[in-house]
């Protein structure tokens, strides 16, 4: 029989949250700062944009390494860490003063704060869940969501308060002051494979028993999420610049992008809720369906409400799919492996970020639209399913015809 779900569970579900808020919300913020730095500067746009990819590689690469950790020692040190590099990197970046600073502190701010805390953390709320586990780690994933509207609006307002000096000083000791809080309240429950009793509801709705060896189940949803990041980065980095050239005008632009993050973070919530009743692959598979269908019509649209109305409809799958795919890897892997799968597979989903946020920009250089950039998101999205439909089909055959899931 699985094991009970302490109360203590949403505690480290709210602590998870922040801290994910905090980490992408902090990498997120760059973007406001873009100008500013620019300005007083000379830098480039793009020079500047460069410390974002460089936080993101080093969270990628680094974070494998820190899932490990994870398993084999808990989180409540690495939520420290995590914690106090927040604050030191955003202070830091206040006495700024050449390129090559910048770049430095971005890489510490991923590779010792976010890697330390997003999959870590949310591999330590998956232990203390079982019947709600979905739920769980869908309100931790949606405060990475939540942070990423939020921490850039402030910061913003903090700019033009007080200049990007001190609003970058202000942001540190706010990131120190809160993430110290929620580390204060991060605990690790002992990770046990709930898989070995013999309650049936739980193994159809999460898993069959060992139905595939960890290395094939991680090489599976690595390569979908490679196709289905594809499919997300695109609109997520294009969607403004795509409106602009519709005649939508750069304030409402912006708010079309802040619905969807917005919309993203429901949608984290909702495929949390879902997976907990119909399992966590064919809830990947539906938000990934939902994603795929909204995204070619983005190119379709050209009235604000139009651009709103998919945006929202496009948040809630892409949001459905930060946290389905994490729970269909948590759901075939042994629980002392879940902090590494997790990373991996996040790792892979970061070069699908990478990659098609460049493509989506070249493709547009090259043709001077953006249809052939979407086209390319819908059939990454088509490629993605494809995948996990395959999956869904090799672990019904591996449970000896059982149903996947209820």
């Amino acid at each position: 029989m699985p094991r009970s779900e302490p109360l203590y569970g949403w505690v480290v579900v709210f602590a998870a949250a922040v801290l994910s808020g905090l980490g992408l919300g902090g990498l997120a913020s760059l973007a406001v700062f873009l100008k500013p730095l620019a300005a007083e500067f000379g830098w480039s746009r793009g020079n500047v944009s460069m410390a974002y990819m460089i936080g993101s590689i080093s969270t990628a690469v680094v974070g494998v390494y820190f899932g490990r950790i994870a398993d084999l020692h808990g989180v409540r040190a690495l939520a420290w860490i995590g914690a106090g590099v927040f604050g030191y990197c955003f202070v830091a970046l206040s006495f700024q003063t050449s390129l090559w600073h910048l770049y430095a502190v971005f890489a510490l701010f991923g590779g010792l704060g976010i890697s330390t805390t997003l999959i870590p953390l949310t591999s330590a709320v998956s232990h203390w869940f079982t019947a709600n586990r979905g739920l769980a780690v869908g309100i931790a994933t949606a405060g990475a969501a939540v942070g990423q509207a939020t921490v850039p609006f402030i910061a913003g307002l903090l700019i033009v308060a007080f200049g990007w000096r001190t609003a970058f000083l202000y942001l540190g000791l706010w990131f120190l002051a809160i993430g110290a809080a929620a580390a204060a309240l991060v605990r690790d429950r002992e990770a046990s494979d709930e898989f070995s009793g013999d309650d049936e509801r739980v193994v159809l709705r999460s898993s069959f028993v060992g139905p595939l060896p960890p290395r094939h189940a991680i090489t599976w949803v690595s390569t979908a999420a490679i196709f289905c990041c594809i499919c997300m980065v695109i609109p997520l980095v294009h969607v403004a610049a795509l409106a602009n050239d519709r005649g939508i005008d750069p304030e409402q632009a912006a708010g079309i992008m802040m619905t969807m993050v917005l919309s993203g973070a429901a949608g984290r919530f909702i495929a949390g809720k879902i997976s907990d009743l119909t399992g966590a692959l064919p809830t990947y598979m539906f938000v990934s369906l939902l994603q795929t269908a909204a995204v070619l019509w983005f190119t379709q649209v050209s009235t604000n409400t139009g651009f709103y109305l998919v945006g929202v409809i496009f948040g809630l799958g892409f949001g459905g799919v930060m946290t389905s795919f994490l729970l269909t890897i948590r759901s075939l892997l042994p629980a002392k492996m879940a902090g590494r799968g997790m990373a991996i597979v996040i790792l892979f989903g970061w070069i699908g970020m990478g990659t098609g946020a460049y493509t989506g920009g070249l493709l547009f250089d090259v043709t001077g639209d953006y249809f052939s950039s979407y086209a390319l998101a819908a059939l990454s999205g088509v490629i993605n399913l494809t995948i996990l439909c395959a999956l869904f089909l090799r672990l019904r055959n591996a449970g000896g015809g059982r149903a996947y899931a209820a």
